[in-house]
This record gives structure tokens, C-alpha cells and sequence, in this order.
């Protein structure tokens, strides 16, 4: 009696075995045990199945022969066929290739150094009238700037493109009496990728490793314009700006990294970094100008240089780490994401490009005096930090 049970039961197993393998979709390498109860009242047979295609997936099926007679029992235990974001009841329901995508917000303050812009003026007699620079429009608040992405992601390999792009700008007028002045600063990065990834996952963290190509611009400009009115027949004007500019495209490559708060929690740690290295042109850009206007005649004079550089090479570094929510999505291998990070970036130029203008004016008054304006620009090689917080939401798997 007992060797007909164990026959019986091995023929079931074997046919458990063979209807799972084919229902289920498991590749050709995934592992089957067999484990058989040592009880002879009560023998137990365990089927195990293990498909390493999708990383932790585990399903168990238990079959046991009680007094009463037969009876199977299916475990669902790991991530499953269909979905390697948890259990759920759509193991095989969902497509091996899925689209994948996001939107972010970033709130980002920036620092841009490189460039300046002066203008001085003199009134009669040489006393001093007015000092003037760019600096007080420096781009330097809390500005948003949008990030988006797309892609197809399967089981291991992902190809993704992304775009962002920050704008920032300041204006002020300004003046006093016979003083006036106008200043304008503009500042813009932006950057487009198409990367291809490949998840990996290593104790407790997963991530992605991924390679791509980059395309980004960075531009920066400045500018001063005053006006004064020494003597009631005598006006003097300056003028200083300046422009840089790169445009480039190179290699990006980055590495991120999450992990569960805790065991069955939807609230995970997530960590990534980025590097580039960007070749293209280089170009800065200095003006300056004057005039000075009396009664009994004026001058006027400007002065412009330019510098340029057609193998530049920019190194962009970025790094983001925070808390991230996530809902799996019922018979779709994917999960929504919510998810809230610090955020630091820096682009830097290695071209040590200057660009130097200058200008002086003098007008002689009906007194024979004398009223001077210079105005100054310099702009060199751009460097920029940003720092802040991004909040995104979206779809992975």
C-alpha cells in the first residue's frame, strides 16, 4: 500500500511539474526540487520552483496525502513571473516589455562664476558719480526646472530618453536724482540623454547601471547700462555685458541604488549619481562702451572681445538621494512611484577662455571741466553649481 502511495504520488508531482512549467512560463533554466515527507502516515511532497530570469521569484507547491486522501497546495512566495516588484495574482499576466516613465520638478538655486560687468562715471572736476556692476542681478535664487523621461523597460535591459532644462534670469532698475542704471542677468542649462540600463541588484540594494549619450548647452550672460547727468549740460553713458556660451555632446554614464525601509514596506531609500564628459565649442563674448555729451561737442567709443574655443571639454557631475513610495499596479509588472530628494549638480569648463573689453569717454563742459566714463566686461570660462530638492513621480518596474 504504501509503495502504491508513493508511485501515486510521484505521478503527481510529475504532473504538477509538467503543467506549471508550461501555464507559468518560466524559462528553460529555472530549477525544479523535489522534496518527499518522511512520514509514513502522512508523506509530503514538495515542489520548488526557482526561475532566475526574475531575480527572488519562488513558488512552492505542496502536496499531501492525509487519511482522507490527496491534496495540493500552491505557495506563491518572492516576486513572481509577471511581476518582480511583489506577490500578487498577476504572475503571468503581464507583458515582458513595458513602458516605463516620469516627471520631476527640480527647485534648484544656482551659483555662476566666470563673468562681470562695471561701469564708472566721473562728474565734473573728476569727483566720483556713480559705480555700477552686473553683479546685482547675480542669478543666485530658488528657480524650477522641469525633468522628464521615457523609455521600455524589460526584464534586465532598459532604454531610456530624458530632458531638462533650467531657466533663470534677474532685472533691475534702479537710480537716484541725476543717476540711473539698468542691469540684466540670464542664465540657461539644459541637457537631453538617450541611455541604454541594465538592472542589478547586490545584497539588499537594486539599481541600474546605464550608458548613453548626452547633448547639453550652458549659457550665461550679464549686463550694465547707467546714465548720469553731472552738469545740467553734460551727459554721460556706459555700458558693459557679456555672454558665454558652451554646446556639446559626449558620454553620460550613472549608477543608481534603492532598498526597503523594511520587509513589506512600500517606503524605500534611493540613492543615484551621474557623470559626463561633454566635448563642443566654447565661446565668451565681453563688450564695453561709453559716451560723453556736452554742449560744446562729446566722444563715444566701444570695445568689444571675443573668445572661442572649438574642443572644449565640460564635466557635468550630479547626484540625488532621498524617499521614494511606491504601489504596485495590479496585472501590469510595474509599480506608480512618488518621491522626494536632495539634489546637487555641477558643471565645469577646462577652456581657460577670457575675454577682456574696455571703454573710456571724456566730455569738456562750457566751465572747461571735465566729465569721464569706463566701463569694463570680462567674461571667462564658465563654472556652475546647483543645489536644491526634486520632487517626481512616475512608472518603473
Amino acid at each position: 500500500m504504501m509503495r502504491t502511495r508513493h508511485f501515486l504520488a510521484s505521478s503527481l508531482v510529475a504532473t504538477v511539474a509538467a503543467f506549471t512549467s508550461g501555464a507559468t512560463g518560466f524559462a528553460d533554466d529555472a530549477s525544479r526540487n523535489y522534496t518527499w515527507g518522511d512520514s509514513p502516515t502522512q508523506p509530503v511532497v514538495e515542489f520548488a520552483t526557482h526561475d532566475p530570469s526574475v531575480g527572488s521569484a519562488n513558488h512552492t507547491r505542496q502536496i499531501e496525502f492525509a487519511n482522507e486522501g490527496p491534496r495540493v497546495e500552491f505557495t506563491s512566495l518572492g516576486s513572481g513571473v509577471g511581476n518582480d516588484k511583489g506577490g500578487g495574482s498577476c504572475d503571468s499576466c503581464g507583458p515582458s516589455r513595458i513602458l516605463i516613465g516620469g516627471a520631476e520638478a527640480t527647485f534648484l538655486w544656482a551659483d555662476v562664476n566666470g563673468q562681470a560687468g562695471e561701469v564708472d562715471t566721473f562728474g565734473l572736476s573728476g569727483a566720483p558719480a556713480g559705480s555700477f556692476s552686473s553683479d546685482v542681478t547675480e542669478v543666485d535664487q530658488l528657480n524650477t526646472a522641469p525633468r522628464v523621461w521615457l523609455g521600455v523597460q524589460g526584464d534586465r535591459w532598459s532604454v531610456v530618453g530624458r530632458f531638462w532644462d533650467y531657466r533663470a534670469g534677474n532685472t533691475l532698475l534702479g537710480g537716484a536724482d541725476t543717476v540711473g542704471f539698468a542691469s540684466h542677468s540670464n542664465l540657461r542649462a539644459y541637457t537631453m540623454d538617450l541611455e541604454a540600463g541594465r538592472k542589478y541588484c547586490y545584497r539588499d540594494w537594486n539599481g541600474t547601471i546605464s550608458l548613453g549619450v548626452r547633448h547639453a548647452l550652458l549659457e550665461s550672460d550679464s549686463s550694465i547700462f547707467t546714465t548720469t547727468i553731472p552738469a545740467v549740460d553734460t551727459i554721460v553713458t556706459g555700458f558693459a555685458a557679456t555672454d558665454r556660451q558652451f554646446s556639446g555632446t559626449g558620454l553620460t554614464y550613472a549608477l543608481s541604488g534603492s532598498r526597503a525601509v523594511r520587509c513589506d514596506s512600500p517606503m524605500s531609500l534611493f540613492w543615484n549619481v551621474r557623470s559626463s564628459i561633454l566635448w563642443g565649442t566654447n565661446t565668451a563674448v565681453a563688450s564695453a562702451g561709453t559716451s560723453a555729451i556736452g554742449l560744446v561737442g562729446g566722444t563715444a567709443d566701444i570695445d568689444n572681445a571675443i573668445a572661442t574655443s572649438d574642443s572644449d571639454e565640460v564635466f557635468i557631475f550630479e547626484t540625488q538621494a532621498g524617499v521614494q513610495w511606491e504601489h504596485e499596479l495590479k496585472c501590469m509588472p510595474a509599480s506608480a512611484f512618488f518621491k522626494i530628494a536632495g539634489e546637487y549638480q555641477y558643471w565645469d569648463s577646462s577652456a581657460n577662455l577670457t575675454a577682456v573689453a574696455s571703454s573710456i569717454s571724456r566730455v569738456v563742459s562750457a566751465e572747461v571741466v571735465s566729465a569721464d566714463v569706463g566701463a569694463d566686461a570680462s567674461a571667462g570660462s564658465q563654472e556652475l553649481n546647483l543645489f536644491g530638492f526634486t520632487i517626481g513621480a512616475g512608472f518603473e518596474r
